[in-house]
């Protein structure tokens, strides 16, 4: 009972938020990584991830009170350290025809700052990872099409935002 710190009804409430946590963990892992659709849900799901952590956390706080090199590893400061590695983050989202479904496929997409690209696959998806958290210039750029810049786009800790974009076609030069 870790040195008679735990609260009697630590071990109950403990048990239920990690059997929440892994529900909502599972959730989250099981969703179709390729379904656009599925992007509410997994941000629903990320959300009652995080409120369990919290909830981890918490009563780590309280167990580990009287053991503070302990307790150092369970804030919320030392997981976010150990989360922003350059593994735990990126960018993904499609490039289409403005105003339609289209896919664009071979299109780039650049992340300046970094030097770092991907191509779009046939039916336009694109995923950029790993990349650090930050502040990014990103640009997007397909044979045919208006170059699209899109400034100050955060990368966020822990996840693969969604950036879907639509191009306008180039009007081809008439000759003559």
């Amino acid at each position: 009972m870790a040195k008679e710190n735990m609260p009697a009804d630590f071990v109950t409430r403990f048990e239920k938020i990690k059997t929440d946590y892994d529900t909502a963990y599972k959730s989250w892992n099981t969703k179709d990584v390729d379904s656009y659709d599925a992007t509410d849900a997994k941000i629903d799901s990320c959300n009652a991830m995080y409120l369990r952590g919290m909830a981890i956390l918490a009563d780590a706080a309280i167990v580990f009170k009287n053991d503070p090199a302990l307790l150092k590893r369970f804030t919320l400061t030392a997981i976010i350290a150990q989360v922003k590695g350059t593994t735990a983050a990126g960018v993904g989202g499609k490039v289409l025809v403005l105003g339609t479904k289209t896919g664009i496929a071979n299109a780039t997409i650049f992340i300046v700052e970094l030097n770092k690209f991907v191509q779009t696959d046939a039916e336009g998806r694109f995923e950029l990872s790993p990349v650090a958290s930050g502040i990014y210039t990103i640009r997007i750029e397909a044979e045919g099409y208006k170059p699209i810049v899109s400034e100050d786009y955060e990368v966020k800790i822990g996840t693969i935002g969604r950036l879907n974009i639509e191009m306008e076609a180039v009007e081809a030069k008439k000759e003559g």
